[in-house]
């Protein structure tokens, strides 16, 4: 049987509605580190992009109405998003701080552990933020 996926694709990725592209685009780029791998415009308006963290594809979105889709935002919506995601970094508080400053909001915080004693250098800190993107 013939792998059906594009290559270096996921069997499965996210995919967002946006209110801006461009917008979502300068977000996870500043916010994350992530790289935009695929771009699709329609007279000089971006309707399709793919972002990669790592060199994975991470997540997917279109802005809202793009191939005549009915999808809304969240906020568009007058709703609570209800899902989320969740990205392993290197330094959380740089990169929540990095996110910070490019506008995102503090949605929750936690400290959570892997089951071990949490120590200052192993613990981690699990924090929902919300950007500019929703």
């Amino acid at each position: 049987m013939t792998d059906p996926r594009p290559a270096d694709v996921p069997w499965l990725t996210l995919y967002l509605t946006v209110r801006d592209a461009r917008v979502s685009i300068a977000f996870y780029e500043k916010a994350l580190g992530f790289a935009v791998r695929d771009s699709v415009n329609d007279d000089g308006t971006v309707i399709h992009v793919e972002m990669t963290y790592r060199g994975q594809l991470i997540v997917m979105f279109a802005p809202e109405g793009a191939y005549r889709s009915q999808a809304r935002t969240p906020k568009s919506a007058s709703q609570m998003a209800p899902q989320s995601f969740y990205l392993y970094v290197d330094d959380v508080d740089a990169t929540f701080a990095q996110a910070l400053a490019v506008g995102a909001k503090v949605a929750s915080s936690r400290r959570i552990s892997s089951g071990r004693p949490v120590r200052a250098d192993r613990s981690k800190t699990r924090t929902a933020i919300a950007g500019a993107i929703a």
